[in-house]
């Protein structure tokens, strides 16, 4: 394992939310355009050029849980990405930074599509879907991504404390079908138009199959997503 050098500072979360805006600035215009100047806060570019440009322009996804984030994804962003959150604070709150973000860039927010990722793990042993999204432990503390822990040892560490009563509290843990449609709708309901399942279950053909044959069809037929 690489040690972290001697006087490292992991970036502020404000210097992390200015480094993503500018990077996905310079995506676009690398995409976009011919040697291409660039002077930011953080990056600067001289006469870049990607010479194999894409054919068709790439759907840029944007992932974030507070407005700041959000409002990057209403300004450059086709979609923006984020979990199932309560649906007064995904109003109130992310969508109206997305909104917000899209006018400052005379941009339709409508336009852009709005991702929701469930975390889930199915099995028809309860507990044992539970013990398969251990590995996601180290992630329920949400001073993680505030402050400079970045050793993977000591997250491991601290997960240990997270009890399998917390993880399924934390994750969708499903027996049958039945128990991920509900999360679904109610993500359809909230106004997402894209749903995707983040599953880490025992047996993930067996989660594959079960979705395509059970969740799938029940979605398309329902609210022809």
């Amino acid at each position: 394992m690489n040690e972290v050098p001697v006087g490292y500072e992991w970036p502020s979360l404000r210097e992390r939310i200015e480094r993503l805006e500018e990077s996905v600035r310079i995506m676009k215009l690398l995409w976009a355009k011919e040697f291409v100047n660039f002077k930011g806060k953080y990056y600067s570019l001289r006469r870049a050029n990607l010479y194999t440009k894409p054919e068709t322009p790439v759907p840029l996804y944007i992932a974030g849980f507070g407005p700041k984030v959000a409002r990057i994804a209403g300004k450059y962003g086709d979609g923006y990405l984020t979990t199932l959150v309560d649906p007064e604070r995904f109003e109130n709150v992310l969508l109206k930074a997305v909104s917000e973000g899209a006018r400052e860039m005379g941009r339709d927010a409508s336009k852009i599509e709005k991702v929701v990722e469930l975390g889930v793990s199915y099995d028809e042993d309860f507990d044992k879907a539970v013990r398969k999204v251990r590995f996601w432990r180290g992630t329920l503390f949400p001073f993680m991504f505030k402050f400079p822990i970045y050793d993977p040892r000591e997250i491991e560490a601290m997960g240990q404390m997270v009890s399998d009563e917390t993880l399924a509290k934390a994750y969708f843990i499903a027996t049958k079908s039945e128990e991920l449609l509900k999360p679904i709708e109610r993500a359809v309901k909230m106004g997402f138009n894209h749903v995707y399942l983040q599953s880490t279950s025992p047996d993930e053909n067996k989660f594959f199959e079960m979705a395509a044959k059970e969740v799938v069809p029940y979605v398309k037929s329902t609210y022809g997503h």
